[in-house]
């Protein structure tokens, strides 16, 4: 059995349509850091982080930055890089209205390279992503074809369990009201 850990990063320091890679505001790197002591009971953990600054940050501040982090780009956020930072949040309002068979292209093979990745790992891992990313993993595990099926809030945690060929979900992320970001 494999656990797998999905952590939201921390409050970036500035909205998705206001900057393309923020690092982390002090809340967020307060957030990060309030995740050391679980981690130390969880060693030892293979560990991932999307490249964008608050999932690195996010990483660092949690661990303490002692650790080996492996970027991975299949973690990243929702792909976006064609739109301008003016039509970024009107634009994922649209994407998320929709279900993953409505999706253009691009989006489905995002949504298949995260599953691909996830379905890879065979050792307990903790992944630092996004709030689109780990919508993703938990709409795939409970078969919805929504993009939103919970609301993870900044540094909650999501457990799955890898049997085999079988992913579970064991507990959802912590929620709030909060901007994805």
């Amino acid at each position: 059995m494999t656990k797998i850990f999905l952590v939201r990063h921390g409050q970036a320091s500035a909205s998705f349509s206001e900057e393309s890679d923020p690092g982390l505001s002090q809340k967020g790197i307060n957030q990060a850091r309030s995740l050391d002591e679980f981690f130390k009971r969880q060693l030892p953990l293979q560990i991932y982080s999307s490249p964008l600054k608050r999932a690195l940050d996010t990483a660092a501040q949690a661990l303490g930055n002692k650790r080996n982090i492996i970027i991975e780009k299949k973690i990243s956020e929702i792909p976006s890089d064609d739109q301008s930072m003016e039509d970024r949040g009107k634009w994922l309002g649209e994407v998320i209205s929709r279900n993953w068979d409505e999706q253009p292209d691009k989006l489905k093979n995002w949504r298949e390279n995260i599953i691909s990745f996830i379905n890879s790992l065979n050792e307990d891992t903790v992944i630092f992503t996004h709030f689109m990313v780990i919508n993703t993993v938990v709409g795939f595990i409970n078969n919805s074809t929504l993009l939103v099926s919970c609301r993870p809030d900044n540094c909650s945690i999501t457990v799955l369990e890898k049997t085999g060929e079988i992913l579970q979900l064991i507990s959802r992320p912590e929620e709030a009201e909060t901007k994805i970001n």
